[in-house]
């Protein structure tokens, strides 16, 4: 309806001005803009384009690798993570969002069940101001601003130097077993939102467990 409007606009206001040829060219440079917006325009954010959103969330921890570092197990955690185009709608309107990666790590044991020793969990919160096209990304009491949707998505892709446990909770050169994962945290959403998103595939997200084994060696400590 809006070009249509605007063409009408052009047609009564300049056909008795320009030439034929003059009014053609206008037309295909009004054309134009209605691409350029609708094909760069909606990137000027560094959103995702509706083609490259899938219809369900997916996500998969690609990496783990356990660290020992100023007396603590650290984790850095690559993960795979792309949104469901209902849950990037969402926070265009600013919908905040806020995603949970877990950390379980046991200790073996032969003659019982295994033994608990971590079981950690860390949040991240993204949301976008809609007045000032900027987002952000919480982590704990530090709150990122970052340009584009994938940026703020990086942030939650990407973990490093998580401090999930002293390291004297270990024991030295034992074997240890952990897995990890990350999900959608359904339940920091409105209460509305919540009963929707319960009922709907397109917004659940979590990942399978990523399984991985390590030892403890106090030399290996990188403090």
């Amino acid at each position: 309806m809006r070009a249509l409007a605007i063409h009408a606009i052009v047609k009564t206001g300049f056909d008795h001005l320009v030439s034929g040829r003059a009014i053609q060219l206008f037309k295909v440079c009004l054309l134009l803009g209605f691409v350029w917006f609708g094909a760069g325009g909606g990137q000027a954010y560094g959103q995702a384009s509706d083609a490259e959103l899938p219809d369900h969330a997916q996500a998969s921890v690609q990496r783990i690798e356990p660290l020992v570092h100023q007396g603590h197990l650290s984790m850095d955690i690559d993960i795979e993570m792309s949104l469901s185009h209902s849950m990037a709608e969402a926070l265009k309107r600013g919908v905040a969002l806020t995603f949970t990666i877990e950390v379980e790590i046991d200790q073996p044991r032969w003659w019982w069940f295994d033994k608990v020793l971590v079981d950690a969990r860390l949040t991240r919160r993204v949301s976008f101001n809609t007045l000032t096209r900027q987002w952000r990304v919480s982590i704990g009491d530090l709150g990122l601003v970052v340009a584009t949707y994938n940026e703020a998505l990086d942030l939650v892709r990407r973990v490093r130097g998580w401090e999930v446990a002293p390291i004297d909770r270990f024991e030295s050169d034992a074997d240890y077993k952990g897995r990890v994962r990350i999900m959608l945290d359904a339940t920091q959403l409105s209460r509305p939102m919540q009963l929707d998103a319960n009922k709907r595939s397109d917004w659940t997200l979590i990942s399978p467990w990523r399984e991985f084994e390590f030892s403890v060696g106090r030399e290996r400590d990188n403090s």
